[in-house]
């Protein structure tokens, strides 16, 4: 059976900065569609220094798709992402990461009902992240950074609260699923783990959201021990 080869459609002009961090200059390619706005596409090389130590020739973009695998399968995270490898307009082999694009509510005009249920699923992705923080820590694994979200008045960043197509609920989405990955040195942990400490005891006083007392203790918990075995380095 011959290979079957994916060939980039047309995209349109490419975006100058990232639709989801809002200002921030982007550090890759970020495309939509001509023909299809379903999708945002983001083109990486294959040679970025932060992917040094993990490029293994074909598993390379097997190990980049498993970080977020592992967020969804392992954390019940939803990111709604996929992986194609592929040669760019230019003749150069590229993974391209599509997302898909997810129609947000805003969160200020959300019923009692309605914000009852995104309360309830914010605690569940804040306890999974915390618990992925803390697995990466005891492991000494690599893991994602960027992906703490931090919640306004109409809608969460780096997430987004929505329907994606295909959806008949809302659901919380990763979509910034920009590929920046930290080592496994405890200095990027610790920002990590302030970042999600932040990010609880937001919900917790700016947005009432109860029974996140265990989780920011548990959190407190995890700094400490980072701080720990910074200390013991030194």
């Amino acid at each position: 059976m011959a290979e079957r080869i994916w060939h980039p459609p047309s995209f349109g002009k490419p975006l100058e900065r990232s639709p989801f961090d809002k200002g921030i200059p982007l550090r890759t390619n970020i495309f939509q569609f001509q023909d299809d706005p379903r999708f945002t596409v983001r083109e990486f090389k294959y040679d970025y220094d932060q992917f040094a130590g993990i490029r293994t020739g074909k598993n390379f973009p097997k190990k980049i798709k498993g970080f977020f695998d592992e967020l969804r399968d392992t954390y019940s995270i939803n990111v709604p992402v996929h992986f194609v490898v592929a040669n760019n307009p230019k003749g150069r082999k590229c993974i391209y990461v599509i997302t898909d694009v997810v129609k947000p509510q805003n969160l200020s005009t959300l019923s009692v009902d309605e914000k009852q249920k995104f309360q309830k699923q914010y605690g569940k992705l804040l306890n999974g992240l915390l618990k992925y923080l803390i697995h990466k820590f005891e492991k000494k694994e690599r893991f994602l950074e960027e992906i703490m979200p931090v919640l306004h008045d109409k809608d969460i960043w780096q997430y987004v609260y929505g329907k994606k197509e295909g959806d008949t609920d809302d659901r919380i989405y990763l979509v910034d699923t920009d590929l920046f990955i930290a080592r496994p040195g405890k200095w990027a942990l610790e920002d990590a783990a302030a970042q999600l400490n932040g990010s609880i005891q937001q919900a917790k006083d700016d947005y009432n959201i109860v029974g996140l007392e265990p989780l920011l203790k548990e959190c407190l918990a995890l700094q400490s021990r980072i701080e720990g075995t910074m200390t013991k380095k030194k």
